[in-house]
């Protein structure tokens, strides 16, 4: 930290090589206006610049010589310009007066102009859409202290997180609809989970570099798919850009929680990514010598460095008709958390009682490998092929250390309770995603537009061999268990291995006729994908031999422990958790769009039909559990808009979505506890929701934007997480209940005053669900306990009331400096539902803050730094009555580096 000060210094020097500065203003024609976010480029050169909040701009270190200088803006005439610069020149000062374009446009899209990735195109695109959508562009994504597509969704209105115990950011909950309920795109195509038994995606396998911009739909139309109740998270990446790109990027940093704390590891490179049962076959019978024992001992030292990395490159070949980009990603980083727990349980009194108090420790190395390729061609202006390939991997090494202290029954905590139990956890976690896209777009005829797309996905996720070690202190009252005598309990190890391969092919044709001096817009398409996904687990549990006396021995090192297997060939004949799954949904749309004046009508209608079959292991004859399903889903959708002038908008948007079960929740499974079973439901039914929006849009100018609107929506067969009595036996189990309700209103504000911006946005959501839950009750014949399901009415898992984000922005184009100070507000929310009246877990209300710099250094290079979590804002959870549940704590980040660009 001592060296913070040093690094914001350097922001404020200016380190530019010497030559020419060329600066001016870009005005509007007619009224004088000034135009922000017009182009201002030198003709063959890599200078760029966009004029800013006064219209101005400014070109630096121009040698001398000749230039064309060429000034663009979206519906205005470009104008092109010679200029000389000599050597006596120190500065260059030239105004623009640009004229608005009066050609009448024969098509009901505008295309902007702008360049791809600037906050000027995610404006218009915004603006143009039919739509309700929100867009942020690669050069916010850029400036901003995030790194993960994760955290870039969270700074979008109505967007939250749900936080990973290690404090990664991985899941969208979009207007307080939980991720069930959402899907993940990446270039408009839905990609695979690596998740072995859920559909969605972890958002922060996606490095941010690689993207162009990110959409947040939250209005479906016909051609998108039909899964986005609470809305679609749409990846957009890079694309081939028109002349030579070079960007690359390097960066280092440090958690302060490994400043503060030794950092924990094992040697991953010894772990067996086959279990026994693979190597030697079925109904091998395991001995301890078939077991790694390296993965379970631990050492402490001081974490390496984050290293962060990035490199781009890109280019149009053949008079532009061959485009070429690769995009590499590389994100290497450090980090931890603290947490302590209350285990309880709920007496007959209906309040919580703690039986254990746990410490937990969690250190985590994490690689995220992120590869973009792409290639198209133009065949001719009719005609143009796209390939895109995508990569992406994540792999996280994690150590674990827990305490359990066991309270006893006056509450105390600690030594002379009678038993502390330790585990320690070694885990290697590896997903990954692949696809590989071949689209093509084709003019058939003036009027009549066709694409298609095949596209081939596979995730992957595999934990080989997790190893946990479980050991067991008897303290005597007044003792500390850290002096008295460790005992070994048990030793398991599990192996886990999913894939899911999605196989998508889609074709569309549109056509453009005018009918009664009105453009319409008829386009007609369908969509069929093949899924398949397995997933294998094999878990082994060693127990310690005795020792003369049938005792537990002392545990004296995990080399020299005496175990055998309590399962010795392990349970893949019968592990519920090995089960395959088929999908199949064929789907077709129709819709139509015109314009009469300035109001748009745009709706149609799509049908969906699913079919799924599963087939999971069980310990009954046959042996194996088979199930089908079939189901067919009309959603229509209208969206209407109405422009009063160019500048203010007015949306109504309806839309019918679906939500299908996650794949492991149809199967026909039980788990085993010590106190709950857990079951499958092959009954349950998929949910469905009509969606209804009003937004009202302000765009001041080119990057600038007011939106405020209201939503509203009905879920049928919500499908929630229950406890039954299952004949004397409590049993968790997923099903449908009743509708649910959602609803809300969003604020979203950017402004600019000369160099100093202002980004916010508020989202206020209110939503209601009712289950059933279990409550004590004593008979007043016998005074005895009963138990009764009453329906209890709350908001919907996930939800916050208050959701805010506000970022500070200061820019200097002369300087080359950019700042950003970023606050993050997230209310309290339901993280976990109680089968219990009353005692659902709530996430405590949450604040972060960020800051992000960026400053100029000559012509090609910039120094950035990026600190996140400012505030060491913990995750707190309680009951809703304020009991103590859980705290996780993470620490600071600190990111800093240097960014390269070369634009031909």
């Amino acid at each position: 930290m001592k060296l913070l000060p040093v690094f914001l210094l350097l922001i404020l020097f200016d380190f530019s090589l010497f030559g020419a500065n060329i600066h001016g203003t870009v005005f509007e024609s007619e009224s004088k206006d000034p135009l922000i976010g017009a182009n201002v480029i030198l003709e063959n050169t890599s200078f760029l610049a966009i004029t800013d909040s006064r219209g101005t701009y400014e070109i630096n270190n121009v040698k001398p010589g000749e230039f064309t200088m060429v000034v663009s803006f979206i519906g205005y005439v470009t104008i092109r310009k010679k200029i000389v610069i000599s050597k006596e020149i120190e500065n260059f000062h030239e105004n623009f007066f640009l004229i608005e374009k009066t050609t009448v446009l024969k098509e009901i899209n505008v295309v902007g102009n702008f360049t791809k990735g600037t906050d000027q195109n995610a404006r218009a695109t915004e603006k143009n859409a039919s739509n309700v959508i929100n867009v942020v562009s690669a050069r916010t994504i850029d400036l901003s202290p995030d790194i993960t597509v994760a955290q870039i969704a969270q700074r979008v209105s109505g967007v939250t997180l749900d936080r990973s115990s290690d404090g990664q950011n991985q899941y969208a909950i979009i207007r307080g609809i939980e991720q069930r309920y959402n899907n993940t795109l990446i270039n408009g195509v839905k990609i695979p989970s690596p998740d072995s038994k859920n559909r969605f995606v972890p958002l922060d396998i996606i490095p941010a570099e690689l993207l162009q911009e990110m959409q947040v739909t939250k209005a479906l139309t016909p051609e998108m798919e039909g899964d986005g109740i609470g809305g679609t998270v749409n990846a957009i990446m890079k694309d081939a850009p028109e002349s030579l790109l070079v960007q690359a990027q390097v960066g280092t940093g440090y958690s302060q929680f490994l400043f503060d704390h030794k950092f924990v590891s094992f040697d991953s490179k010894s772990i067996n990514f086959k279990d026994p049962d693979q190597v030697h076959g079925h109904y091998y019978a395991s001995t301890q010598d078939d077991f790694n024992r390296q993965n379970l001992i631990f050492n402490s030292d001081q974490a390496y460095p984050h290293i962060i990395g990035n490199f781009t490159i890109g280019q149009r070949f053949f008079k532009k008709k061959l485009g070429v980009l690769l995009s590499v990603v590389d994100q290497d980083t450090h980090t931890g958390s603290a947490s302590e727990t209350n285990s309880f349980y709920i007496d007959t009194y209906n309040n919580p009682q703690t039986t254990d108090y746990i410490n937990r420790y969690i250190y985590s190395h994490t690689n995220r490998l992120g590869i973009n390729a792409k290639v198209d061609y133009v065949i001719n202006p009719n005609h143009k092929i796209s390939f895109y390939n995508m990569y992406l991997k994540t792999s996280e090494t994690q150590s674990r250390w827990m305490d359990d202290t066991i309270v006893n029954g006056n509450g105390r905590i600690g030594p002379g309770t009678g038993y502390v139990s330790i585990s320690q956890r070694s885990r290697l976690k590896i997903q990954s995603v692949e696809s590989a896209s071949l689209i093509g777009t084709h003019r058939l005829s003036k009027n009549l537009l066709a694409d298609w797309s095949a596209v081939y996905s596979v995730a992957t996720g595999q934990v080989p061999d997790m190893a946990e070690l479980n050991t067991y202190h008897t303290v005597l009252p007044g003792g500390s268990w850290l002096n008295d005598a460790e005992y070994l309990k048990t030793i398991t190890h599990t192996w886990q291995k999913n894939t899911d391969q999605d196989f998508t092919a889609t074709a569309n044709i549109e056509y453009l006729p005018k009918i009664l001096d009105h453009q319409f817009s008829f386009k007609i398409g369908g969509l069929l994908r093949n899924k398949y996904r397995n997933n294998y687990q094999n878990d082994y549990s060693l127990k310690p031999i005795l020792d003369s006396l049938h005792q537990d021995p002392p545990y004296t090192g995990i080399l020299t422990a005496q175990v055998y297997p309590y399962q010795p060939v392990g349970n893949p004949e019968y592990n519920t958790s090995n089960y395959t799954a088929n999908e199949r949904i064929t789907a077709g749309y129709i819709q139509a769009k015109t314009q009469f004046g300035k109001f748009q009508i745009f709706g149609g209608v799509r049908v969906e039909s699913t079919e799924q079959s599963n087939r999971n292991l069980t310990v009954d004859y046959p042996g194996f559990s088979q199930h089908f399903f079939y189901y067919t889903d009309w959603l229509p959708s209208l969206h209407l808009s109405y422009s009063f002038t160019e500048k203010h908008k007015l949306r109504a948007s309806l839309y019918k979505a679906i939500s299908r079960p996650n794949y492991y929740e149809l199967v026909n499974y039980t788990e085993i506890g010590d106190q709950t079973n857990t079951n499958g439901n092959p009954n349950l039914r998929h949910s469905k929701a009509w969606n209804y929006d009003l937004r009202y849009e302000f765009y001041p100018n080119a990057e600038e934007v007011l939106m405020a609107g209201v939503f509203y929506k009905k879920i049928i067969d919500p499908i929630e997480q229950t406890l039954l009595d299952n004949g004397g036996q409590p049993t968790i189990t997923y099903m449908n209940f009743g509708n649910a309700y959602n609803y809300g209103f969003e604020l979203v504000v950017i402004k600019y005053f000369r160099s100093f911006g202002f980004s916010g946005n508020y989202t206020y959501i209110n939503s209601s669900i009712s289950s059933p839950k279990l409550y004590y009750t004593k008979s007043s014949s016998t005074g005895s306990d009963t138990t009764s399901y009453i329906n209890e009415k709350r908001p919907m898992q996930g939800q916050s009331k208050h959701v805010a984000n506000i970022s500070l922005l200061y820019r200097n184009v002369k300087a080359g400096v950019n700042l950003q100070l970023s606050f993050l507000y997230q209310g309290n929310r339901i993280s976990d539902i109680s089968f219990y009246y009353k005692q659902d877990i709530y996430q405590k209300n949450y604040l972060d803050l960020s800051f992000s710099a960026e400053k100029t250094i000559g012509k090609y290079l910039a120094f950035f730094i990026k600190l996140s979590n400012l505030l060491n804002s913990p995750n707190e959870m309680t009951t809703m009555a304020g009991y103590f549940v859980e705290k996780y704590s993470y620490g600071q980040n600190y990111l800093f580096g240097l960014k390269f660009k070369l634009r031909g």
